[in-house]
């Protein structure tokens, strides 16, 4: 299944695909971009053809195992990102899709650990291809951006921040751990099994 994202052609965001979905770097493993099949470009306007993706918390983790690779792909997309000098990432959680392979989309109540489950960045609108250069401009999105990020003539360097919002975004989904012993399960998470 595929879904249709319109963009602005020529705009940053299509230059990141494009360059996101240049073969070496997508079959790079840390490269957690959502997969570009086709572009279309017509007039002023582009349509990107991506894999149709779930939100990646449905169904909800069912073990510790399932949220710690959940959050191990995040941390190699984002290690990924800056390597090839891209940040001011929109981390928040709606941004984040999972792929299941051959499972469908719609199918409920399945285990992530039968499935090649990869989780994947989908919103490129804000973030910035550096390539040695700074820049500033509008960011994130409310609610989501740290202190630093609205404040950004004291920036000169973003990677940072994505740090710091990718943590937010991790404590909102999880929550704190509920305790600093080795295996412990996280409080928002109660229920699933501590394997």
């Amino acid at each position: 299944m595929v879904t249709f994202k319109r963009v602005e052609a020529g705009s940053p965001e299509l230059k990141l695909l494009e360059y996101l979905n240049v073969q070496k770097r997508r079959d790079d493993p840390w490269n957690h971009s959502v997969p570009v099949l086709d572009i279309v470009e017509h007039e002023n306007e582009a349509l990107v053809m991506m894999h149709r993706l779930r939100p990646f918390n449905s169904p909800p983790f069912q073990s510790v195992a399932e949220a710690l690779d959940f959050i191990r792909q995040l941390l190699e997309g984002l290690a990924f990102f800056h390597e090839h000098k891209i940040s001011r990432l929109n981390l928040c959680p709606t941004n984040i899709g999972m792929d299941t392979g051959l499972l469908p989309v719609t199918a409920a109540n399945w285990d992530r650990s039968e499935y090649n489950v990869r989780y994947h960045l989908i919103d490129f609108s804000t973030a910035y291809h550096s390539r040695g250069k700074e820049s500033k401009g509008q960011i994130g999105e409310a609610g989501w951006m740290t202190h630093e990020m609205v404040e950004l003539d004291k920036l000169s360097e973003f990677q940072p921040d994505d740090i710091k919002t990718l943590g937010a975004t991790l404590h909102d989904i999880f929550g704190e751990a509920s305790s600093r012993l080795p295996g412990a399960c996280f409080t928002k998470l109660t229920g699933l099994s501590c394997r």
